[in-house]
């Protein structure tokens, strides 16, 4: 094994949040600062020193850093390349792996909790409360799904239980809480967007890229909240339903090569028109648009639609609808 000493003057970066990560580095003498940028502040994670190590969440994942590192004063360490690092973790029991694998994981999500708990707006329970904390599991599951990756028969997935496991352990005084808001993922279809799951209860890429669908909209209506600025447009329950059975219809049709319906729009308004009135289908089909649900090609008298896309974005509005009116006082009250 190949190491590499270096030495860092006081105030320099040994590396910054966002750089590829894979390297370690044993702190052999002098003392660091862990820290993340956020809103023009440096928010302190941890302040380590002799013998300690530096980088090492991103060492088994190959993922970009997740914080950046300042010498504090003058400093000295050894470095172990990634590619000794693959060397050392092959000759470790698997066991030992999966452990290296679990505790990184939990010290990366405790990290960004605690990121987002110091930018929570103040005040105590609200109605967002549930939404904040829906936000905050599907972070967890997909931060987790990152080291749990498996091969099936040529098919990335991620099991399930191993993603969301860790997390009840983590948040162990809201395991209830937590539990409530899964068994919504599923009642809310963002879990169940893949058809036909593969035995052994696997996530799909599909229903990943709906917990992130999900946890980007539903952060853009808690930051405008804050701000107190009005919510991204909705699409009334009606609406979303259309368009919900629009694209479960799409996906049993032949789509082009990069996955998209492309239809003449009187053919789309007649398959709408089975719930919504023909008066309203355009206004409907204009704010679908808007939200990049589909292109309208109104010279071409013609439209085009990503089903998958659809389903992501109409669960996660009818869930963020759900979650809001669970924690309002009128819902409360009834």
């Amino acid at each position: 094994m190949t190491k590499v000493e270096k030495t860092f003057p006081a105030g320099a970066v040994i590396f910054h949040e966002g750089d590829p990560g894979g390297d370690i580095y044993i702190i052999k003498s002098g003392e660091v600062k862990v820290y993340q940028a956020r809103g023009g502040n440096e928010i302190l994670l941890a302040q380590l020193g002799q013998g300690e190590l530096l980088g090492a969440m991103t060492a088994t994942t190959g993922t970009p850093r997740t914080a950046s590192v300042k010498a504090l004063t003058e400093t000295v360490v050894t470095m172990i390349s990634s590619k000794d690092m693959e060397k050392l973790l092959k000759d470790i029991p698997p066991w030992a792996n999966i452990l290296i694998k679990d505790l990184i994981f939990r010290l990366k999500f405790m990290n960004e909790i605690y990121i987002q708990s110091i930018g929570a707006e103040p005040g105590g329970k609200g109605q967002h409360d549930l939404l904040r904390a829906a936000t905050r599991l599907a972070k967890g599951i997909l931060a987790n799904a990152r080291v749990q990756e498996k091969e099936i028969d040529g098919t990335t997935v991620v099991d399930l239980h191993s993603s969301f496991s860790p997390l009840l352990d983590i948040f162990l005084a809201e395991k209830e809480l937590f539990l409530k808001i899964y068994n919504l993922f599923l009642e809310y279809r963002l879990l169940e967007l893949k058809e036909l799951r593969q035995a052994g209860n696997f996530l799909s890429k599909e229903e990943l890229a709906g917990l992130e669908t999900f946890h980007e909209m539903a952060n853009q209506h808690l930051g405008a909240h804050a701000q107190q600025k009005k919510a991204p447009p909705t699409l009334a329950v009606g609406e979303r339903k259309a368009l919900w059975d629009l694209a479960l219809w799409a996906k049993s049709q032949p789509l082009d090569a990069t996955g998209r319906m492309v239809m003449t729009l009187a053919e789309c308004e007649n398959r709408l028109a089975q719930s919504l009135s023909r008066q309203h289908i355009i206004h409907v089909l204009q704010r679908a648009s808007a939200w990049n649900l589909i292109h309208l090609d109104k010279a071409d008298v013609r439209i085009s639609f990503r089903p998958d896309t659809i389903r992501r974005v109409v669960a996660s509005l009818n869930l963020i609808h759900a979650l809001e009116s669970e924690s309002s006082p009128l819902h409360q009250a009834g």
